[in-house]
């Protein structure tokens, strides 16, 4: 019976455990699940029943880290209003690219209202996934500024209200140096 929810666990069979294959798919899609800013982490009592579905040898709960880097939540990782599929083609690079933005070279200041202005009018312009190409920061030891600044600008206000998914792009569209970004439709 399908009830609309998205499963917040892998699926189980006849028998109401996971196979231990099924648990080591999902540890390895949760993996990285970071929640969205002002949302709560999965509670700790579905994580043991996750924990006490697994097999004798399986390492623990799938849990998030309680340090998380300040990012988006990737693509695929419940979000509502992005179905399963559509949440795969983006982390894949398959949803068409409808306008594309790049900041070599800009400064932080200019990156930023660059990024405020693009977001704006591709959502007043129904586009949905866009690409932002940041330059991976080769130069420097610790990477680019604006690879690290984007990820953040994307989870504050005014952005944050606009983007629905963000997830790296993959190595045609500029890989680490880039990212798609999936906007909520206007209301």
């Amino acid at each position: 019976m399908n009830t609309g929810k998205r499963p917040s666990t892998p699926d189980t069979g006849k028998s109401g455990e996971a196979c231990e294959d099924d648990l080591e798919l999902w540890r390895g899609v949760v993996h990285d699940v970071r929640p969205l800013p002002g949302r709560r982490t999965p509670a700790p009592a579905k994580l043991k029943q996750v924990e006490g579905t697994a097999s004798s040898n399986t390492t623990g709960p799938i849990s998030t880290p309680a340090a998380a880097p300040t990012v988006p939540s990737p693509a695929g990782s419940g979000i509502p209003g992005l179905d399963k599929r559509s949440a795969q083609r983006l982390r894949r690079g398959q949803m068409a690219i409808e306008a594309r933005l790049d900041l070599h070279g800009v400064t932080q200041k200019e990156a930023h209202a660059m990024l405020c202005g693009f977001l704006a009018r591709a959502q007043d312009t129904a586009k949905r996934c866009v690409l932002v190409i940041t330059g991976k920061g080769l130069g420097r030891a610790e990477g680019g500024v604006l690879r690290k600044m984007v990820p953040r600008w994307l989870e504050q206000p005014p952005l944050r209200d606009r983007v629905l998914a963000v997830t790296p792009a993959q190595a045609q569209h500029g890989g680490d140096g880039a990212c798609y970004i999936l906007l909520r439709k206007k209301r």
